[in-house]
């Protein structure tokens, strides 16, 4: 209680249980609140520090023999936010607080003063990196290769064009018509005419930023004659074609000389980091795609003085991705490929349950004092009523309560288990899988429907069912469960009875390896439905025990 007034669980989080909070983090999106969110919230894991120094490390000293980055990590486990905090740290106009926090996070991971942290990173060190970071200019070209392509049937040349197309909108020009760009539009830069050409245009009622694919197609005369009169030397007749077939004879050797152009009048302190994300994906085991990168990343280092950088994101490690490719481990090519991408990071081992906790159950101070003084007072109750198979656990301490209050920690780990089982048994969307994203999700979707339970009531294991899975619930796991669902209607105490057929359709559809570790018994059963410490164990375990005879005698159950 505070000031005499039931303390609700919504009273307790740090954060507005209430505010949006999206697991699924887009590129593309810069929006202001997204960005101040995202950077606020972003959980830094032992993982993470070390991926993030690595990376801006390399970019800064260019100690290593080529310019490729590789970030894997599996489908939901942070890849774009990770890719986004680097370019937060990055970027001026978000630079500072991303820093600040990676500086303070790098801290309170310190290896000499935290004897059980696995960073590699001193502060002293991430403090000098941050302040070679605020002094340099590092440009940012960050793309979902899969949204942007333009492969135009020449597969061979696909990372070129898309890398160049890229590097042309972040200079302001086309993103897709290559031959608009260079004929035309850096045309009418290098002459200080691109404003004005811009401004004429805007006379005449259109948008060049928005629509010039739409005028070059349609109107190409109308804005080669205004070009024109900006510029009287440009040859008309030899650019029309070009730019109406976008021919533009692209090759890695003719992008390496417009970077080099680009890079003429930089300083040492300059770079330009390609970000890259899903490329992976992109790929696809095309052999002939992957060793499309691979010459382009040689030809950066070969041509630009290792001042221009590539990370690419991929679900997969860059080993298996070869090796999916045909490519033999210790042939040329792997080595090739593999040397590349020198400077790595990974986030396979990414801790959902920890990030779940800091960015959704993180607790207020007065909360912590009061959550503290329950434990205390329930410990012995905890430690009867939340009695688990020996591979989950309850809460360790005082402070193991405090952080995952009402949640209990061995429900992180068994909604991970039923997710990768009903993913398997086609019973969800695919989106929903074993992963931080989805259990991000279903904690915050939960954690919101019951905010205004009073604080001594724990969140039972059921109660993960109700949207996640009411949303996401395939036809086939629909169908799955239709039976029991129309049947418990009829029971006594339909209420309580639906609760434990989806206890039910939870357990009993784990993998069989996973019924071993965490058998669908009476007593566990009692132990997931666990509302209250305080609750008459015997009773409920009662209750449980008619509402599976109901099932049994309408052959629901065996």
């Amino acid at each position: 209680m505070i000031n005499g007034d039931i303390m609700k669980l919504q009273d307790l989080y740090s954060k507005d249980i209430t505010r949006t909070v999206n697991p699924a983090v887009s590129v593309s999106d810069l929006d202001e609140k997204t960005v101040r969110i995202e950077i606020e919230e972003y959980v830094f894991t032992d993982e993470i520090i070390n991926g993030l120094y690595t990376i801006l490390n390399a970019i800064k000293n260019k100690k290593v023999h080529h310019t490729g980055i590789w970030l894997n990590g599996y489908y939901g486990s942070g890849k774009s936010h990770f890719l986004k905090y680097l370019n937060y740290c990055i970027s001026p106009q978000y630079q500072e607080r991303a820093l600040a926090r990676l500086v303070e996070a790098v801290e309170m991971h310190d290896p000499m003063r935290h004897g059980n942290s696995a960073s590699q990173v001193m502060p002293s060190d991430m403090r000098d990196l941050a302040l070679w970071l605020q002094r340099a200019t590092v440009d940012i070209v960050m793309f979902n290769i899969g949204a942007v392509h333009n492969i135009r049937g020449n597969e061979k040349q696909v990372f070129t064009e898309v890398f160049w197309g890229e590097f042309n909108a972040f200079r302001g020009f086309n993103h897709f018509n290559i031959a608009l760009a260079q004929h035309f539009e850096k045309l009418l830069q290098s002459k200080g005419v691109f404003d004005a050409f811009k401004s004429r245009l805007e006379e005449e009622g259109f948008d060049w930023e928005k629509q010039a694919d739409d005028l070059a197609t349609q109107e190409l005369d109308f804005i080669l004659e205004i070009g024109k009169e900006l510029v009287p030397t440009m040859s008309i007749d030899a650019i029309r074609p070009k730019i109406a077939n976008d021919d533009y004879n692209v090759s890695v050797e003719k992008f390496m000389n417009e970077l080099q152009l680009y890079l003429a009048d930089k300083d040492n302190d300059y770079r330009l980091l390609f970000l890259a994300d899903e490329v992976s994906q992109f790929i696809n085991n095309r052999r002939g795609v992957l060793l499309q990168l691979q010459e382009l990343i040689t030809s950066l280092h070969e041509k630009c003085g290792d001042k221009i950088w590539v990370a690419c994101t991929a679900q997969q490690d860059l080993s298996e991705l070869v090796g999916a490719c045909n490519i033999v481990k210790g042939s040329e090519d792997y080595g090739k490929i593999m040397g590349r991408f020198e400077v790595r990071a990974s986030l396979k081992s990414t801790q959902p349950e920890y990030i779940t906790q800091k960015r959704i159950l993180d607790k207020k101070g007065t909360a912590m004092v009061e959550l503290g003084k329950l434990y205390q007072e329930k410990k012995d109750a905890i430690s009867s009523q939340f009695q688990l198979p020996v591979s989950y656990r309850s809460y360790n301490s005082e402070q193991d309560f405090v952080d995952y209050y009402p949640f209990v920690p061995y429900q992180f780990k068994l909604i991970a288990k039923v997710f990768a089982s009903f993913e398997n048994l086609g019973y969800v969307v695919t989106e929903v899988k074993d992963n931080e994203r989805s259990i991000l999700k279903i904690t915050h979707s939960t954690a919101k429907l019951t905010k205004d339970e009073e604080v001594g009531k724990f969140i039972s294991f059921d109660q993960f069912f109700r949207e996640m899975f009411d949303q996401n619930l395939t036809a086939l796991g629909q169908k799955a469960m239709k039976n029991a669902k129309d049947i418990i209607s009829t029971y006594s105490n339909p209420e309580f009875g639906e609760r434990v057929v989806r206890l039910i359709f939870m357990i009993c559809n784990l993998s069989d390896t996973e019924k071993l570790l965490f058998p669908a018994s009476l007593e566990n059963l009692v132990c997931l439905l666990m509302q209250d410490v305080d609750a008459n164990k015997l009773r409920l375990r009662s209750e449980v025990e008619k509402v599976l005879q109901f099932l049994i005698e309408k052959s629901v159950l065996r």
